[in-house]
């Protein structure tokens, strides 16, 4: 599967004109994180300021509006609330003595300085108002109260000659039955001004969103940042100068961005000239070796993350996809299908290959990800990075900083972190068709190649014309071709069908992440984009196809961390074994596809300021860019970081059970344990080998059984305990073994042994025979054994023949017959048995009296 997700041609044309602006904030702003959208506050609200006589003071500085839905209501008025309906209203709709005015003239309104007025005519205070009635004056604007002034009306002669009222000084004097002039004016709002500046501008105002008086002219300027050029304003989303003013008679976007221009330092120049030769290499693949060791030793050499900044420029200049795209096309065929490593890394390197597609011996370090021994606390992982297709990493021009910015990613896992048991390999996915495009076709994936170069932040919206100029003047272009979308189109649909077919490539994936397998690493892909695909193939030939992996058997899992989001769920995979990192916005098939999304600064920026230059809704385009959308991001680098320790979580033992945990056996008695391990998500895990230990191995023995299970044997009195161990995990049971004293007096049973028949020789014991013995067969036969205690003293008889007992342990029986024979005994830990020797004498003819030892077993009766 070397071909795709530079699938969707017409999305590549939308998607060609982006750029992106960072958030920060300005003078009078809401601050806002950088993970943030700019997302406007509300605007402040009109103030109602009223001039006299019912207010005194100079005149309002700012501009009027007189624009709105404006009503006064006055009501009469008790303490502080109305009481009752409005007395009188007016409106500027209104005719006659009701209506509202607005004061200055067309003039005066198109420069903000009109007022409203009313002239109301005060009721007369009678004698029956108590020398006094109170009033409010309500301003309404668009149906809302923004402002009122309290009234309390005089009887002008009469309050003279007895005195004003009391009244609070918020109330107006009015007199009553003169008229009242009520004018005020309504202050148009403060009016927001956002600034969203992109990376490498520099200049005033700051990022951020700010208030200003309406109708204020806001002057700017902005220049490129060093390493920046083609500096670009938009005043709400059109072309503006990268200098001048903004009047704020309503709300404005100000959108400034840079294009990145990559530069070599000095360091990185020996990378450059490596790079460079690959073109021309005789051995592409060597060749492409020593540049990642190169590479590798660069990066060890200076701060991570600045390296790989570096290592994109290195790549961007050195690999120009128009000029030398023959050479590209070229590597790209003799890279495809291979298997690279940065650094020592002796987990890999055993791996059994086919010729000419072998692991590449390593040259280098880098972050210590090598392997480590079987029984440490973490297992042997191999990150295996795929890269997909239509990407800015296409080829080998990109391919070097994707590898190092995942391997980065690695070694910063808390878990994963200096630990040798880690590895990160790369395995070349092909990028590119040979097949010369049509014009048509050219210039389609023309606008593909401007939109790689966008995401990789070195050529912005603001260098599109020239660039595209450029490229399609160059007749020797042979980038792309429909045949991708085609075979694209067929992978989709191969996985979605469920078929077992599946190209070289993905083949050659299979057998490679088998080969890990087999020398004992898990297994854990890190696909990108179309890289999904021919993992989804690879997975799919494996577990289905030729049956060589099966999860509830093997000891070693397949894991995936897939940038990009899988096609489907069709992975045969479980659950915890897959971690999608799907950014928000990205373009990823919807059939089957139910991933949860997570935002990045990228996304926020690109999907949430919709005055950014991103015409044509670029977004999923931009985000699916592996290393800018999935690597640098915080949140999705966070996501990728989590993914790669919980897939391994999936995969490596955490705990251990063992059955029975607690075990009680008498001496000699043996009793079966059996492990079961789990992973972090409390999983059964297949096919795991523990490691057995024995805390006191005079008290029990511990013998493996099977790969999980241990047979326990009580060898004296005392207590053991027993360790299982996988990796991380570990179970203890504790055995304790004991030597019981017999239940009931062993000397009050009857005992029993059978022999077989073939002895010749005589004993009067066994035979009954006299003293004259001669040549007797003893044919198969019972022994009884009885126990007798007389005058205090314990005697035996085996078939009736008597026998002195000296017992010479709690466990041993010696018993002496006549000076040919004599039984030597031991009790069993039950005390349901005797076995030992008889050592007798046979008579043999011709050859006289034999010594013999007969091994014997006496089993007690039942009672």
């Amino acid at each position: 599967m070397h071909r795709s997700l530079r699938c969707l041609p017409i999305i590549a044309i939308l998607a060609c004109l982006a750029s992106c602006g960072d958030d920060a904030t300005a003078p009078r702003s809401s601050s806002r994180t950088a993970l943030g959208a700019v997302s406007p506050n509300p605007s402040p609200p009109r103030k109602v300021i009223f001039l006299p006589p019912l207010d005194a003071g100079p005149l309002p500085r700012g501009t009027s509006d007189v624009s709105r839905r404006v009503e006064v209501e006055i009501c009469v008025r008790s303490d502080t609330i109305c009481t009752g309906n409005p007395i009188a209203r007016f409106l500027t709709t209104a005719s006659g003595p009701q209506r509202l005015l607005i004061l200055g003239g067309p003039r005066a309104v198109d420069e903000g300085f009109a007022t409203y007025a009313a002239n109301w005519v005060v009721p007369r205070v009678t004698p029956a108002g108590g020398g006094a009635r109170r009033y409010r004056i309500t301003v309404l604007v668009d149906g809302s109260e923004l402002a009122h002034r309290d009234l309390v009306a005089l009887d002008l002669i009469r309050d003279l000659l007895h005195g004003v009222p009391s009244h609070s000084p918020d109330e107006r004097l009015v007199v009553g039955g003169l008229p009242l002039p009520i004018i005020f004016w309504v202050e148009a709002p403060s009016q927001r001004l956002i600034v969203q500046l992109g990376d490498g501008v520099n200049g005033t105002p700051l990022a951020g969103d700010s208030l200003w008086p309406n109708g204020a002219t806001v002057r700017y300027a902005f220049t490129a940042a060093a390493g920046y050029e083609n500096v670009l304003a938009r005043l709400d989303g059109q072309p503006a100068p990268a200098s001048g003013t903004v009047v704020t008679d309503r709300e404005h976007i100000l959108s400034v961005t840079a294009d990145r221009r990559p530069t070599v330092a000095a360091t990185a120049m020996p990378l450059y000239q490596t790079a460079r030769a690959l073109l021309t290499a005789g051995d592409p693949v060597a060749a492409f070796q020593s540049y990642l060791d190169d590479v590798g030793t660069y990066v060890d050499a200076h701060d991570p993350d600045t390296a790989l900044r570096q290592l994109q420029d290195v790549e961007y200049l050195a690999f120009d996809p128009i000029r030398d795209s023959v050479s590209l096309t070229r590597l790209d065929a003799a890279l495809a299908g291979h298997e690279f490593v940065i650094g020592a890394d002796s987990s890999a390197s055993a791996v059994g290959t086919s010729p000419n597609r072998g692991v590449t011996h390593d040259r280098g370090t880098m972050h210590a990800l090598d392997a480590t021994s079987a029984l440490d606390s973490l297992e042997r992982t191999m990150f295996l990075y795929v890269n997909g297709i239509w990407t800015p990493q296409f080829g080998p021009e990109g391919a070097a900083a994707a590898y190092v910015a995942l391997r980065i990613l690695v070694s910063r896992v808390p878990l994963l972190r200096n630990q040798s048991a880690f590895g990160v390999h790369y395995f070349y996915n092909r990028t590119r068709s040979a097949q010369r495009p049509t014009p048509q076709q050219q210039q389609t994936h023309c606008t593909t190649l401007f939109v790689a170069r966008l995401a990789l932040g070195y050529k912005g919206a603001n260098a599109f014309g020239p660039f595209m100029a450029d490229c399609m003047a160059d007749p020797s272009y042979r980038r792309f071709s429909d045949a991708d979308l085609i075979e694209c189109v067929r992978q989709v649909l191969a996985i979605m069908a469920n078929t077992d077919a599946a190209e070289t490539d993905a083949i050659e994936l299979a057998q490679r992440i088998q080969g890990h397998r087999t020398n004992g690493n898990h297994v854990i892909l890190v696909p990108h984009s179309q890289g999904n695909l021919m993992a989804n193939q690879a997975i799919h030939h494996l577990r289905s196809v030729t049956n060589e992996y099966d999860p509830g058997r093997d000891s070693t899992c397949i894991g995936l961390v897939s940038l990009a989001s899988p096609t489907s769920r069709r992975w045969e995979l479980s659950e915890h074994l897959i971690a999608p990192i799907v950014v928000r916005g990205d373009v990823v098939p919807t059939v089957d596809n139910d991933w949860p999304a997570i935002d990045t600064d990228l996304s926020h920026k690109l999907l949430d300021h919709p005055s950014l230059p991103n015409i044509f809704a670029p977004t999923g385009i931009i985000l699916h860019d592996a290393i800018e959308s999935y690597m640098e991001q915080p949140q999705s680098r966070i996501a990728i970081q989590q993914g790669l320790e919980s897939v391994y979580s999936a995969c490596a033992v955490r705990t251990v059970a063992l059955r029975p945990p607690t075990l009680s056996m008498p001496v000699g008695n043996a009793t079966v344990l059996q492990a079961t391990p789990f992973n972090a998500f409390g999983e059964v895990l297949a096919g795991r080998v523990f490691s057995w230990s024995n805390s006191n191995p005079s008290v029990t023995t511990v013998t493996q059984t099977s790969g999980f299970s241990a047979t326990v044997r009580g060898l004296t009195a005392g207590t053991s305990v027993i360790s299982a161990r996988s990796h991380a995990g570990r179970a203890d049971a504790t055995a304790t073994v004991t030597q019981p004293s017999p239940p009931t007096d062993p000397f009050a049973f009857a005992y029993t042994a059978t022999y077989a028949a073939g002895f010749f020789g005589d004993d009067p014991h066994l035979s009954g025979t006299g003293p004259s013995p001669g040549p007797v067969p003893m044919p198969a036969g019972t022994l009884r054994l009885n126990f007798f205690s007389q005058f205090g003293r314990l005697t035996a008889a085996v078939n009736g023949v008597g026998y002195s007992v000296n017992t010479i342990a709690p466990d041993t029986v010696v018993l002496f017959g006549n000076s040919l024979s004599k039984y030597h005994l031991a009790w069993n830990a039950e005390h349901t048995s005797l076995t030992g020797t008889l050592d007798t004498q046979n008579w043999i003819y011709q050859v006289g009296w034999v010594p013999v030892t007969l091994a014997v077993t006496f089993n007690r009766d039942l009672p």
